[in-house]
Formats: C-alpha cells, sequence, structure tokens
C-alpha cells in the first residue's frame, strides 16, 4: 500500500486554450498486488515466467477529468519465455495485456530471434531482428499520446571477453 498526500495532477477543468490546469488533490491510496510464476526449463520451453499485477487507488477529489491518476493500469498480465533452436538461434517471444481503468484495454506480442557466431575463443558475433507491437495494436498510456505500431529492427552486435 502507498499513501500519497497532497498529490498534484492535471485536471480538464481549463479553458479552451488551456484545457488541463494543475490541481492538488488532498489524499489518495494505492492499493494492489504481484504474483510471479516462473521456471527454469518447461518442455522445450526455456525460462517461462508470468507476472500478474492488480492496482487499485482510491483518494479524494479524483475525477474522470484527472488526467492521470484516474486511469492506470488495473490488471497486467506479462507472459514471456525463451526457444532455442539448432545451430544457436534463440528466440524470446512476449505477450502483454493491459486492463486500464480509462483508456482502451490492450494486447502486445514482441519477439526476437537471434544468432549466435562464435567467431573465436572469447569473442561472438550475434546477428538479431526484434519485432515490437508485431499485432499493430493501437494503444496509449496517456491520452491523446499514441504509442508507435509494428516496430521492427535487426542488427549485428559484436562482443568479446578480455
Amino acid at each position: 500500500m502507498r499513501r500519497e498526500k497532497n498529490v498534484i495532477d492535471w485536471v480538464g477543468e481549463g479553458t479552451i486554450d488551456n484545457p488541463y490546469i494543475t490541481e492538488n488533490i488532498a489524499k489518495v491510496d494505492t492499493k494492489g498486488f504481484e504474483i510471479t510464476l516462473n521456471k527454469e526449463h518447461f518442455l522445450f520451453i526455456q525460462n517461462p515466467a508470468i507476472y500478474y499485477t492488480y492496482i487499485n487507488q482510491e483518494g479524494k477529489n479524483i475525477s474522470n477529468k484527472s488526467k492521470y491518476l484516474s486511469d492506470y493500469p488495473k490488471n497486467q498480465i506479462i507472459f514471456n519465455f525463451f526457444l532455442n533452436y539448432p545451430w544457436l538461434i534463440k528466440q524470446y517471444i512476449s505477450i502483454k495485456y493491459e486492463d486500464r481503468t480509462k483508456l482502451k484495454d490492450y494486447c502486445l506480442v514482441n519477439s526476437s530471434i537471434s544468432k549466435n557466431f562464435i567467431i573465436f575463443k572469447n569473442g561472438n558475433i550475434r546477428l538479431y531482428l526484434k519485432g515490437t507491437n508485431l499485432l499493430n495494436t493501437s494503444y496509449s498510456l496517456i491520452e491523446g499520446v499514441d504509442l508507435p505500431g509494428r516496430w521492427l529492427e535487426g542488427g549485428v552486435k559484436f562482443s568479446w571477453k578480455y
């Protein structure tokens, strides 16, 4: 539990030119819990993990016009794991679902795949391809600020120990 006093938030009661004004909110109590389940190996899956978070906020003077305090992830579930393939190929997969109190709920799927090449005793080269928001989900964490859609990147990483 976290208790806060004299919290300042942006509230939508301003003018047309300045729709949000800052307002002192008397008191906010945040309660919640987290659960993590993980295992080193499960069948062919490496390091599977499930994370769950629950949050509830209560306070005086919090209105729907509040820009930040009235919207938070009430429930969040994340499932991620690794898959190892032959020839030193490794894939990471992450699935995240967030149940928002005010904004639209969303689900994100992210993945990366990489191949290691051992070039000498203490070094290697890794080729990788990473995809973020693979389902091209439209979502935002702050009202009016849309986050990027599908994003792909690739690269080469050099590493060595000396």
